[in-house]
C-alpha cells in the first residue's frame, strides 16, 4: 500500500527552515566578545563577509539578510549568526547561499543539532535529498528525539523514492511532536498526503501502550 502512495508525493512541501524555532528569536542577547574586524567586499557578485561570498547585491538589500550580515560582521565566530544567516537566505529561495553559510553555523559548533537540521532542511529545498541524510543523522546522533529533523528526514528519503523510510521517519516525527501535522504550526503538513496515514499508524501504535513511543531507532 505504501508503494501506491508515492505518486500522491510529488508535490509535497519541504519543512519551512527554522519555524517555530525560539533560537533565532533571541540572537540579539549574544553574550559580547572581541573578534576580528572584518570588511564586506566590493565584488560586483555581492558582498564578502569573513570570508563567505554572497553572490546577488540585490539579495544582500534584503532588511532580513543586511541585519544577518551586519551580525555575522560582528560576529564572525559566533555560529548562532551564521545560522541565522543561512536560514534567512533559505527562507528566501538562497539554497546555495544558505548551505554556505550553515555549513559555517555547524564548523563552529559540531554540536549543536538545530543547525545540522537547518542544513539539511536547506540540501533538501536544494534538490539534494541524498546529501541532507548525512546532515539529519549527525543531528539525530546528537538529540535522537529532534521532531523536526524526523520529519526533515522523512521528506529526503521521500526526494530519494525511499517511501517506506519516509513513512517511519514521518511517524517518528508525529509521536515526538504531534504539532508537526498541524499546517498552522508546519505549513509543509497541509501539502503532504502521506500524513493521514501517518496519523493513522500513530494512533494505532499508541493507543493503550504509550511507552512504546519512546523507542526510537540509532541513526545509520
Amino acid at each position: 500500500m505504501k508503494r501506491t502512495l508515492c505518486c500522491l508525493a510529488a508535490s509535497i512541501s519541504i519543512l519551512a527552515i527554522g519555524f517555530f524555532d525560539p533560537a533565532l528569536a533571541g540572537r540579539g542577547d549574544k553574550t559580547s566578545r572581541a573578534m576580528p574586524t572584518v570588511r564586506s567586499g566590493n565584488s560586483s557578485s555581492g558582498v564578502d563577509v569573513a570570508g563567505f561570498r554572497l553572490r546577488s547585491r540585490i539579495l544582500a538589500n534584503d532588511p532580513g539578510v543586511a541585519a544577518d550580515i551586519d551580525l555575522v560582521r560582528s560576529q564572525p565566530n559566533d555560529p548562532l549568526a551564521w545560522r541565522s544567516l543561512g536560514t534567512t537566505l533559505a527562507q528566501l529561495g538562497a539554497f546555495d547561499d544558505a548551505i554556505a553559510a550553515l555549513e559555517r553555523a555547524v564548523d563552529l559548533d559540531r554540536d549543536d543539532a538545530d543547525s545540522w537540521v537547518d542544513l539539511g532542511a536547506a540540501q533538501v529545498r536544494s534538490g539534494n535529498g541524498s546529501r541532507s541524510v548525512a546532515s539529519f543523522q549527525r543531528a539525530l546522533k546528537i538529540e535522537p528525539f529532534h521532531g523536526r529533523g524526523r520529519y526533515n528526514l522523512g521528506l529526503a528519503y521521500e526526494q530519494m523514492d525511499r517511501y517506506d523510510d519516509a513513512l517511519d521517519e514521518y511517524e517518528l516525527a508525529l509521536v515526538i511532536d504531534p504539532s508537526l501535522g498541524d499546517p498552522r504550526v508546519n505549513p509543509s503538513a497541509a501539502n503532504n498526503p502521506l500524513l493521514p496515514i501517518v496519523k493513522l499508524r500513530v494512533y494505532m501504535r499508541t493507543a493503550g501502550s504509550a511507552s512504546a513511543i519512546f523507542t526510537l531507532p540509532e541513526p545509520e
